[in-house]
């Protein structure tokens, strides 16, 4: 969705497990548990909400990035970023 000031992003999540609170504290090796790691990193803003879908369950996962590059800047997790 373009925003007058920038985008925001809308992903549907159909696990119906309650709201993600943080990112995931996730082995090197490990191809899951990245997704809110990229998204505090790179978003201006993010939140979880209900979503309307035929089989009742699920949430959105949304993002904004604005234009003024006003982001909160780069969060770095050696565990996870250092080689």
């Amino acid at each position: 969705m373009v925003l007058h000031d920038g985008v925001r992003v809308v992903v549907y999540d159909d696990h119906a497990a309650a709201e993600p609170l943080a990112a995931l504290d996730v082995s090197r090796d490990s191809e899951h548990g990245r997704g809110l790691l990229l998204v505090q990193a790179l978003a201006d803003d993010w939140g979880v909400g209900p979503a309307a879908h035929p089989r009742g369950k699920g949430k959105n996962v949304w993002f904004e990035i604005r234009r003024d590059g006003g982001g909160t800047g780069i969060y770095r997790t050696p565990t996870i970023l250092d080689t």
